[in-house]
């Protein structure tokens, strides 16, 4: 499970964000160093809550696996103002995967993100 985090956490890092003008005015672009991700599907107006992971990385987590596909996304893009946990957001984006690796999360680039009732 350690190596799970770890390897994702790496991922995360070789991350960097550039300014997009398709995106909500408040996100970045990801760029991703390694050219073998993909996009895996693109999502709308998920609705998610926002969870603090135990290595301080924030999830937004779903109780319906279906919207996405996954329990959980890590966005690298997630502004800092969303980082709050256990409030509840409404997410748009793209979720990438990666031939060879496995990881918990999956990571995604957000398109659009607010806080929802």
């Amino acid at each position: 499970m350690k190596t799970i985090y770890l390897i994702f956490s790496v991922c995360l890092l070789s991350i960097s964000c550039g300014k997009d003008t398709s995106l909500s005015p408040n996100l970045h672009r990801c760029t991703f160093s390694d050219n073998e991700w993909f996009v895996e599907r693109e999502i709308q107006h998920a609705e998610g809550t926002v969870v603090q992971d135990t290595l301080e990385m924030f999830v937004i987590s779903f109780e319906d696996r279906q919207q996405t596909g996954w329990e959980g996304l890590v966005a690298c893009n997630m502004p800092d103002s969303f980082k709050i946990s256990n409030r509840k957001v409404e997410i748009s984006g793209k979720i990438y995967s990666h031939p060879r690796m496995d990881y918990r999360y999956a990571p995604i680039e957000l398109t659009s993100i607010r806080f929802s009732n």
